[in-house]
């Protein structure tokens, strides 16, 4: 599990591609406590499992489902990542919960400038439009934000950024027709199974005579 709190920009190193997956090398000087193999950490809002470790910089794989899912698949050797490692089960959260299982991409359609601040209008598939609630928690490429302003009868949304995190994380790079990864709040996510249930196949019944 992560909160959405950017600790670290990493540098894409190389990116190989195979059949349907994908291996990228990314450099990263050493977290307080160093990375071992087999931990989780959370890349553009990815979770992904480190694979190797090399001097001051690491491997991790990404499978098809998430090539499918995210933006990952589309970097470039010399592009900046978000990074968050896995929090601790008595660590604070500072942000909120997120999984770091993407949901789908969606599209930066305008960056404004306010001031020191930054509004960014995203445009998310129209499947996700029900999750999209004023003053809820949303992951951008990782980033834990705030659902500013959803606009009535779309699935466009702005967010707010303030200068620290807009320095801190790639925020700062986001343009217009930038794709971003995005987690919707895991809570809307249950609430909506519990309250809408799947209707299920009804049993064959079998009846044994003897």
């Amino acid at each position: 599990m992560f909160t959405g709190i950017i600790q670290k920009i990493a540098e894409l190193k190389e990116i190989r591609f195979f059949d349907k997956s994908v291996e990228m090398l990314i450099g990263c000087e050493n977290f307080k406590t160093p990375l071992q193999i087999g931990d989780s950490l959370a890349i553009n809002g990815v979770c992904l499992t480190v694979t190797e470790i090399e001097t001051n910089s690491f491997k991790v794989q990404v499978s098809p489902e998430t090539l499918s899912r995210t933006n990952l698949g589309g970097l470039e050797a010399g592009q900046l990542l978000n990074l968050e490692r896995a929090c601790r089960a008595d660590s604070f959260l500072n942000g909120h919960i997120v999984q770091g299982h993407i949901d789908s991409l969606a599209e930066i359609l305008n960056v404004d400038a306010i001031e020191d601040y930054f509004r960014i209008h995203i445009q998310a598939p129209a499947k996700l439009s029900r999750y999209l609630v004023e003053k809820a928690s949303i992951a951008i490429d990782g980033i834990s934000l705030t659902v500013n302003k959803v606009e009535s009868g779309t699935s466009n949304f702005e967010v707010m950024i303030i200068p620290h995190t807009w320095e801190q994380t790639i925020a700062h790079a986001y343009h217009p027709g930038t794709q971003v990864n995005i987690e919707i709040d895991i809570f809307a996510k249950y609430v909506e199974k519990l309250l809408h249930p799947p209707k299920l196949n009804k049993p064959e019944t079998l009846w044994v005579v003897g």
